[in-house]
């Protein structure tokens, strides 16, 4: 790491890179089906996340997504999770 950069600076960039590789990835492929989540404060955006679509253990289809947001001084973590309602699979019988 270069030794003028602000370490503060260099680890939001890590984890910028680390919680947006996925989204970038499939940006790089083609496949832009993400979405993107904006959190507010008082009307002001103090984060965003973007969430890939995902097929859960459930059979259920969606997507999901999950990072670290900064608002004033505290760090959260954060995850979103959108299901698709009747997107999972009918067990045999089930109509």
């Amino acid at each position: 790491m270069h030794q003028d950069i602000d370490p503060e600076f260099a680890q939001q960039v890590d984890e910028f890179i680390r919680a947006y590789r996925p989204a970038l990835k499939a940006l790089a492929k083609g496949e832009t089906k993400m979405i993107t989540v904006e959190f507010k404060k008082d009307g002001q955006m103090v984060g965003l996340l973007t969430a890939d679509p995902k097929e859960f253990k459930t059979g259920s289809k969606g997507y999901f997504g999950m990072g670290k947001i900064q608002i004033g001084e505290k760090r959260y973590q954060v995850q979103v999770q959108l299901v698709e309602i009747g997107s999972k699979p009918k067990a045999d019988g089930e109509k």
